[in-house]
């Protein structure tokens, strides 16, 4: 039924602006002041059997609602400036009064943009933030909205930064109070591709409405939703399926991303972040701290700072020896013979033949004794000691790791997922540098082989750490447990 000139209360409906599931949207002037407003116009299913408690209940509860969204004071929430039901046709409409900003709504910015690109990081770390600002300015009054997506932002453009215009939340048409003595609808309300597992199934939290940003946040990355399909499909997928990683569709995405936009869409809404606030935070610090490993001596050296060379490997001792030079015998050679006296009986030949034979004797005699000292001759005797024959130390056998591994990782709840291992480092003494990465995250870690083939690492990555020890095996595969440090959870590896 068109709706076009339709007064409700002081306001004429004048053209349908917008409709979806849950209701339309009409450019509207309030004929009072002459203001132009946006009505949204819900229509009441009529009920065939009436029941006037049920509906004074229902009233109550739309009335508490409307005021309370009413009092929401903050420069990204779109105010809320009149409501009302009417029966028109008898049939039961409900409305809301709203500014009218005539920029329309982020889909229709982003469809004006005409380039058909992704959104940089730092435009949609802008929006999202905006919109956890305003989301968590609700949560705080008790009051969710349960309608998160694109369409559900209107536009506001700045004079100081016309490239990118603020977010204004609007629509708070489906919200419902988070409290125990609200009554909670048995109507499953929202947009399929943005709900969380539980409002599938009617229970929806304050973490719903992250979850529907994480959404968002991912369509904005990567230029679609994460699960799609058919209505079935999606409630399945958001139900039981992992979404995969936005890098999957943008490799601009770090791991650290990753990881904050999947842990804002784990089905269970006690898994996500304690806050929506919190996830734009950390997904605002991820965009800031992609980690490169880097060494300890790097970490603390102030930036531009030469690094110096690692120090060197301190050689195993050994008795110092002269092994290396030519041997000189310390026996000094014998002086010169005399010349013969003139007068001599002994004939010259003989006297030279008495000679070499007295050569030979004393350097045969100060080679015995050199070799084969006395049990009571020493150093000062005129006997040189004989020095000790070196013993060895074993240098110790490390073993020697690939330069990467590949396998699967256990979590000990029963979930498992694909891990690769990069050995970035490895010294004489054993001590490794090791980056682990996962689909959604990359680990730094330092630790240490063994001779005795165990592995020992310590692990850092954005928001926490782990230990990990585990044993090398004869084929080269090392097996092991990873303890979480954070949330108490331990997942097996197996790489080879």
């Amino acid at each position: 039924m068109a709706l076009e000139g339709v007064q409700l209360g002081h306001y004429r409906l004048v053209r349908l602006i917008g409709s979806g599931g849950m209701g339309e949207v009409y450019f509207a002037e309030d004929s009072r002041i002459a203001r132009k407003v946006a009505i949204k116009v819900v229509r009441n299913e009529a009920d065939p059997y009436p029941n006037a408690a049920a509906t004074k209940e229902a009233t109550r509860l739309f009335e508490r609602e409307m005021k309370a969204i009413a009092t929401l004071d903050h420069p990204n929430i779109l105010p809320l400036i009149d409501f009302g039901e009417e029966t028109v046709n008898k049939a039961t409409l409900t409305y809301m009064v709203m500014p009218f900003r005539s920029e329309g709504s982020l889909v229709d910015w982003l469809q004006k943009q005409g380039n058909g690109e992704i959104l940089s990081p730092h435009d949609v770390n802008y929006i999202v933030r905006q919109a956890a600002d305003a989301l968590q300015h609700a949560h705080n009054r008790n009051l969710m909205h349960l309608d998160v997506k694109p369409s559900n932002f209107l536009i506001r453009r700045r004079d100081d930064h016309p490239g990118l215009p603020d977010v204004l939340l609007a629509d708070f048409g489906i919200a419902k109070f988070n409290s125990a003595t609200a009554t909670a609808s048995q109507s499953i309300r929202g947009t399929p591709a943005y709900m969380a597992p539980e409002q599938w199934v009617g229970s929806p939290v304050a973490a719903t409405d992250q979850y529907a940003l994480a959404v968002m946040a991912y369509q904005l990355l990567t230029g679609r939703v994460p699960f799609q399909g058919n209505m079935q499909q999606v409630m399945y997928k958001h139900l039981q399926e992992r979404p995969l990683p936005p890098s999957t569709f943008n490799s601009r995405i770090p791991p650290s991303v990753d990881w904050v936009i999947l842990k804002a869409l784990e089905k269970n809404p006690q898994n996500r972040f304690s806050s929506i606030q919190a996830f734009s935070t950390a997904l605002e610090q991820a965009w800031h701290s992609e980690r490169t490993p880097v060494s300890p001596l790097q970490a603390v050296i102030p930036p531009g700072t030469p690094v110096p060379p690692p120090p060197p490997v301190n050689p195993v001792p050994f008795p110092q020896t002269n092994y290396g030079t030519p041997y000189r015998s310390p026996i000094a050679p014998p002086p010169p013979l005399p010349p013969p006296p003139k007068k001599s009986g002994i004939p010259p030949w003989l006297a030279v033949v008495l000679g070499l034979i007295a050569l030979v004797v004393i350097g045969g005699l100060a080679v015995a004794l050199f070799y084969h000292p006395s049990s009571g001759s020493s150093s000062s005797g005129g006997a040189l000691p004989v020095p000790p024959t070196p013993t060895a130390t074993p240098t110790p056998t490390f073993p020697r790791l690939k330069s990467s591994y590949s396998g699967t990782d256990h979590s000990t709840t029963g979930s498992s997922g694909n891990l690769k291992l990069i050995v970035n480092s490895q010294d004489q003494q054993g001590n490794i540098s090791v980056s682990v990465i996962y689909p959604s995250v990359t680990e730094s870690c330092k630790g240490k082989v063994t001779t005795d083939n165990q592995i020992f690492l310590h692990c850092t990555y954005s928001f926490g750490n782990s230990d990990f020890h585990g044993q090398i095996f004869p084929d080269g595969h090392i097996a092991g447990r990873e303890q979480d440090n954070n949330d108490s959870s331990a997942y097996d590896w197996n790489v080879s």
